[in-house]
């Protein structure tokens, strides 16, 4: 019996691109994810420091001036931030924005 063979797809690479027979169903560029791996740090950073504060998610959104369901897709790596909204973050937290980007 022949083995099926997997050929990529004609469309140019896209974060999302196909390959036949369902192998891989998707090409992240390693460039997004190592901002994702990043962003997924950065968040989880956050919220180990607004649970060491004791501060919910809603106490902390309300001192930073932020929408809840926001600041639940930033610590969990799902959504990017700005630079304000970092420094916003940081100065509630009372602590420094590199703090936050250590080892980045």
């Amino acid at each position: 019996m022949k083995a099926a063979s997997i050929k990529p797809c004609v469309r140019p690479l896209r974060p999302a691109c196909c390959f036949k027979a369902g192998v891989l169903k998707s090409i992240i560029p390693l460039r997004l994810r190592w901002l994702q791996d990043i962003e997924l740090t950065v968040g989880k950073r956050i919220g180990a420091l607004r649970a060491k504060k004791g501060w919910s998610q809603d106490e902390f959104a309300h001192r930073a001036g932020l929408n809840r369901t926001h600041l639940y897709r930033l610590e969990r790596g799902l959504q990017s931030m700005t630079l304000a909204t970092l420094k916003t973050v940081a100065d509630t937290l009372e602590v420094r924005v590199v703090e936050l980007l250590k080892g980045f």
